[in-house]
């Protein structure tokens, strides 16, 4: 059984990979997020867990770094 979403891009892809990497990309997502509202340190300043969202050059860095993460786990699971 092909994944739904993955036909054409992703051949070999299975329902079971494609339901895997989408487990990992919304761990990741809500660990952010989580992150972002402060319930991982709190949203006091001077707050080392928030230093990604302190400037737009950090926020953009590491939206690049979940980019890459989440690409190359889609071609691990399912390329």
């Amino acid at each position: 059984m092909d994944a739904h979403f993955y036909n054409a891009a992703f051949g070999a892809a299975t329902a079971n990979n494609a339901w895997t990497f989408f487990a990992i990309a919304i761990s990741l997502i809500t660990l952010l997020e989580l992150n972002a509202v402060g319930i991982f340190g709190g949203i006091k300043a001077g707050n080392k867990m928030l230093w990604m969202y302190e400037s737009h050059k950090n926020a953009l860095i590491t939206s690049g770094i979940l980019w890459l993460i989440l690409w190359i786990s889609s071609e691990v699971l399912l390329g």
